[in-house]
């Protein structure tokens, strides 16, 4: 798995994908900061492209989870009893993918204590591939939690970087996976 992470970027002015002509002569071209991932794991990738249901994400993210001693945030609820620093996993969003090679999903969740909050608490991201044997989870964090997601369109990644230290929002963001 290939990262970005203190490597040399380049940045190119592109439409954003839900741009019409009109909005570009109206308002100027979105500078984006773009890059490429090449997934690992996705050589079992599967051709054909269902689109992955709520449902069937946060049971895959909590199926895996479970598996490593991290219970559902909203299992944690019907407790009697709570840690507050027993980790717990939340689902929150997931976001189509798709290309000639690669089909599934970008799944944000949040990871942490059950009592964990804040602004620079961000989600976790993780890719949901759609594989010859079915749904596999792969890729934790193959971006970082300051990269947070706006859209998806194919297999490219649409968002921005955010520095919760008060800058706010650093620049947007298109990564293609590959």
């Amino acid at each position: 798995m290939a990262s970005c992470y203190n490597q040399k970027t380049t940045s190119i002015t592109i439409p954003s994908p839900d741009q019409t002509t009109a909005d570009t002569k109206q308002n100027p071209k979105t500078t984006f900061l773009d890059s490429s991932i090449f997934v690992s794991n996705n050589a079992a990738s599967s051709k054909s492209y269902i689109a992955i249901s709520d449902s069937v994400a946060q049971t895959i993210l909590y199926d895996y989870f479970r598996t490593k001693g991290v219970i559902p945030r909203k299992e944690l609820l019907i407790r009697s009893t709570i840690k507050t620093d027993e980790a717990s996993v939340d689902y929150d969003t997931i976001y189509q993918i798709k290309s000639g090679t690669l089909t599934g999903a970008v799944i944000t969740y949040w990871l942490g204590p059950f009592d964990l909050n804040g602004q620079c608490f961000q989600q976790n991201k993780a890719l949901i591939l759609n594989t010859k044997n079915g749904y596999m989870i792969t890729n934790f964090d193959f971006i970082a939690s300051r990269f947070i997601i706006d859209s998806t369109k194919g297999a490219a990644i649409y968002g921005y970087e955010y520095e919760c230290g008060g800058r706010g929002i650093i620049r947007q963001f298109r990564i293609d996976l590959r």
